[in-house]
Parts: C-alpha cells; sequence; structure tokens
C-alpha cells in the first residue's frame, strides 16, 4: 500500500498472486473510497484459463472466482468492468461455466466484439454455453416481477437471435449441429445460403 499509492492501490495489488481473497479484504477495509478509482481486472485473471483447468474440472471456488467474488462485493468501492480483456470470451473459450456466470450478472455483454463469445461457443458446438450467453437466468440481479397470482412475466433474452441470422449461419457453417438446432427452435430466419447449409446438415 506504501509502494503503490491510491487511487490505483487495489489494481496494483491485484496484479499479483499474493493479493488472495484474504489479502483484498484487508486492503479493501484500509482503502479510502473518495480516493479509489473503480479496479482494473489483471489480464492474469482470464488468460491461459483453458490451460489452467483443475483435473477434477471447474468448481464455484476456482480461481479466479473467490477473488472475484471479494472485489464486486465490497460496497466501500465502485464496481470495475467486467469486459475487460474478453474476460467473458476466455471463460466461454475454457467451459467454465461459474465464471460465465458471474461476469454476465456484473455486466459482462455477450454482444461485446461482435458477440465473440457467442462465436467461441458456437465453434464448441455447446448448447449449454450458447444457453447462457443468450437468455438469462434466474439470478438476483434478472428477477423478473410477478404477474397475477404468482406467474411470472418472462425474462427477455440478452441476445435476440431473431434478429439476425448470422449465429444461425455460423454454426451451419461450422456443422455444429446441436447449435443450429437450438437457433432453429429459437425461431431464427435463415436466409438462403444458410437454408442451403443446414439442408446438408439434414435440418431446416
Amino acid at each position: 500500500m506504501l509502494r503503490h499509492e491510491q487511487p490505483h492501490t487495489i489494481s496494483r495489488a491485484l496484479l499479483y498472486p499474493l493479493c488472495t481473497p484474504k489479502v483484498l479484504s484487508l486492503l479493501l477495509e484500509r482503502s479510502n473510497p473518495s480516493a479509489t478509482v473503480p479496479p482494473s481486472l489483471p489480464r492474469r485473471f482470464f488468460h491461459n484459463l483453458r490451460d489452467r483447468r483443475p483435473s477434477t474440472g471447474w468448481t464455484e471456488n476456482s480461481d479466479p472466482l473467490p477473488v472475484l467474488r471479494v472485489l464486486f462485493s465490497c460496497p466501500r468501492i465502485a464496481k470495475p468492468d467486467a469486459n475487460v480483456h474478453h474476460a467473458l470470451a476466455y471463460a466461454v473459450a475454457a467451459d467454465f461455466d461459474a465464471l460465465v456466470v458471474f461476469l454476465l450478472s456484473h455486466g459482462a455483454d455477450p454482444r461485446r466484439s461482435s458477440g465473440r463469445a457467442i462465436s467461441i461457443a458456437i465453434a464448441l458446438n455447446s448448447v449449454k454455453l450458447v444457453r447462457l450467453l443468450c437468455e438469462r437466468r434466474d439470478d438476483p440481479k434478472d428477477q423478473p416481477s410477478f404477474v397475477g397470482k404468482g406467474k411470472k412475466r418472462r425474462l427477455e433474452d440478452r441476445i435476440d437471435t431473431t434478429k439476425d441470422s448470422g449465429f444461425l449461419r455460423e454454426a451451419a457453417q461450422l456443422k455444429a449441429r446441436d447449435v443450429a438446432e437450438y437457433f432453429l427452435s429459437k425461431r431464427v430466419t435463415a436466409d438462403m445460403q444458410t437454408l442451403q447449409l443446414l439442408a446438408k446438415m439434414g435440418l431446416g
């Protein structure tokens, strides 16, 4: 804290693996919120995620989630930008469901960079990931209001795939059959080229 004076203390601390959740909590307690800019998430959180996958698979406590939870839950400072360094795209490429959900719930936008995160999910032929990116879940920030007696108003999708057949075309070009079927179920209108590709896959 003496080496890196505010307003960038937290951003500098996050650069080091030594900044564990406990260390970060102590730093946040001692930070002056009026002299602290929104922290920057370091690249080390997201780069090479796929290579860092635990042998037992990702969990809710896999790195970098514990540190991110402390950082985003601190009421003393402004929240970081969850869209930095293509964080969402890296999380999708690593098939890190919990991190994808966390980033989305804290403002990550799958439409950024021409929908790069969705394109990666399509290339993986992962309906699970495409659905996470395109549809809203029942997380606290997406809770709909109730209509009538106990009836929930339907949540609008994050991505209106019916207005752009580009993702369906990508799925057809990559022969990602499962994802193509998902987009068709969403009533995406296909152009002639896409219809021809789908026909070769026995779809359409």
